[in-house]
């Protein structure tokens, strides 16, 4: 039987100082297909940014609200849909590479991921 394994989505954080988050806001700003909400529920982040095209979606977060710091910087994607996005390329590239790792402030982190599981086995069958 040929199991097949897929990361569906994946979830990172970092923290972020504000004007690193500006950069990010004001360059998804000018993007088509984005909708923007603040939140001040305390489970929720205070900015929100949710991004949709035709063939995917992805959502980031930023100011956890019940946080003291208020740092973190959330993304939550389908890495198998979201290849060639400019602005998810850059946020990995300038957030979570080999030195930033590394350092302290940033603290980049994997929060979760959801693994999908395709069996090949018709499930009317069973």
């Amino acid at each position: 039987m040929d199991i097949k394994y897929s990361v569906d989505m994946v979830r990172l954080m970092v923290r972020l100082r504000p004007g690193e988050f500006q950069t990010i806001f004001d360059y998804q700003a000018r993007m088509p297909g984005i909708s923007y909400y603040m939140s001040n529920r305390v489970k929720d982040y205070h900015y929100n940014i949710i991004v949709k095209t035709k063939d995917y979606s992805y959502w980031m977060g930023y100011k956890h609200n019940s946080s003291h710091d208020n740092k973190d910087f959330v993304i939550e994607y389908n890495p198998n849909k979201v290849k060639n996005d400019v602005l998810v390329n850059y946020i990995l590239s300038e957030y979570f590479n080999k030195f930033t790792m590394k350092d302290i402030r940033y603290s980049p982190r994997v929060c979760s991921v959801d693994i999908a599981v395709d069996i090949p086995i018709n499930i009317l069958n069973c």
